[in-house]
């Protein structure tokens, strides 16, 4: 166990102060951890997997890469299982990196032309020719972890030398680069861009396995995450065509807002209907059963995968809709 005082304790996976509600039963066999770090976020682990958390010794990427997981699937529950799935996360690339930073600084500074102070949100230490980082600052971490960036110094060489310098996607305030910034109208534009395809769109596609052993996951978290989002949920095998079944696919998926790819089965056909919608810029969203996910093509395999049980189906469909939620946004159906 943590050793911890007034419920204050180290994060098992990135060593920050954080505070762990506690460790309760939460069923017979197992008990179960609740964590809030100003890094990771808010998280818990089983027993079983928050030892194997603690008994870690996560390099420096490992633990950008699994806090940047965390942030973007928040109360994750760390299994055995989860513990050597996030330990093979792959890092994003440094224009990836930026672009979920961008993301985050849009949602909390969701005005045109609405400054962005970065010394008002915790840069402190590490100097800059453009402002500095406060690594105790809880805001800065969560910007750390946001942009799945290792320390203070890679925030700053995000921030500064691509979002500023390279693609001008932010923009100083003055010519003295103060720490004060705004979203420049080419980064508005770039967002814009980033989620435009087929804007108006209600269509969720779905690629996967039809096979009767995975018939569950799309009547009891699939289906009904899409459409709780506001979305349809639509698979081809579902309508009724007189089309080449090819081309009624590739219909669907040009007409569709995003495509929701489980790759249980490892069926090439969901490769193809994923790598098409990402060739047209229509947002993927992956996932995959939890015991196959090793299998996976290495390619593949950097994506933010949503892991899932046969025997919770219920966990599955709201990591599903939130991330519906939290990449696209609510559907229309959701607003009616």
């Amino acid at each position: 166990m943590i050793e911890s005082k007034n419920n204050v304790a180290e994060c098992p996976i990135c060593g920050c102060e954080t505070v762990e509600p506690g460790k309760y039963p939460f069923c017979v066999e197992y008990f179960y951890h609740r964590i809030n770090c100003p890094r990771c976020g808010l998280y818990g682990a089983y027993e079983i997997g928050f030892k194997l958390l603690q008994n870690e010794n996560f390099s420096e990427i490992q633990i950008a890469c699994i806090s940047g997981y965390l942030r973007e699937n928040s109360d994750t529950k760390f299994d055995e299982k989860l513990v050597e799935y996030v330990k093979k996360l792959r890092p994003p690339s440094v224009p990836e990196k930026g672009e979920k930073l961008l993301r985050y600084l849009a949602r909390k500074y969701p005005k045109a032309g609405q400054e962005i102070d970065f010394q008002s949100i915790g840069m402190g230490s590490h100097q800059s020719a453009f402002f500095n980082v406060n690594d105790e600052s809880g805001d800065a971490l969560e910007m750390i972890a946001t942009a799945w960036a290792c320390d203070p110094e890679e925030l700053i060489f995000i921030v500064e030398r691509y979002l500023i310098d390279s693609q001008q996607l932010l923009i100083p305030l003055s010519e003295d680069l103060s720490a004060i910034c705004y979203i420049s109208p080419e980064g508005w534009t770039y967002l814009d861009e980033l989620t435009a395809r087929n804007a108006e769109s209600d269509i969720g596609f779905i690629a996967m396995w039809f096979a009767e052993e995975v018939g569950d996951l799309f009547t009891q978290a699939i289906g009904p995450a899409i459409s709780d989002a506001g979305y349809r949920p639509e698979r081809i095998d579902k309508l009724e065509h007189i089309n080449k079944i090819d081309d009624e696919i590739i219909a669907m998926i040009r007409r569709s807002r995003f495509v929701v790819a489980d790759f249980t089965g490892q069926r090439g056909g969901v490769y193809y209907e994923a790598g098409f919608a990402q060739g047209l810029n229509i947002p993927v969203i992956w996932i995959c059963r939890e015991d196959e996910i090793d299998d996976v093509h290495f390619d593949n395999r950097q994506y933010n995968f949503i892991l899932w049980e046969p025997d919770n189906l219920p966990e599955a469909k709201k990591a599903l809709q939130n991330r519906i939620e939290a990449v696209i946004g609510q559907g229309p159906r959701g607003r009616e």
